[in-house]
């Protein structure tokens, strides 16, 4: 019962971080509306995104 718990919460954080880098890509691309830095930011956040993401997956992976 405790693993369905950790997998739960472990989705649940994914869920949650990927919520929060949604935010900040809408933000960014309100914020720097016309500004050529906004595809520089956009890019490093993807990127974060998408390495938090392996990392997590190869870790959860891991485990079983």
């Amino acid at each position: 019962m405790a693993n369905r718990s950790t997998n739960t919460k472990r989705l649940t954080t994914l869920i949650l971080w990927a919520m929060a880098w949604a935010a900040a890509m809408i933000a960014a691309a309100i914020l720097l509306k016309g500004n050529p830095i906004k595809d520089w930011v956009q890019a490093a956040l993807f990127i974060g995104a998408m390495t938090f993401w392996v990392w997590q997956s190869q870790r959860a992976a891991g485990r079983r």
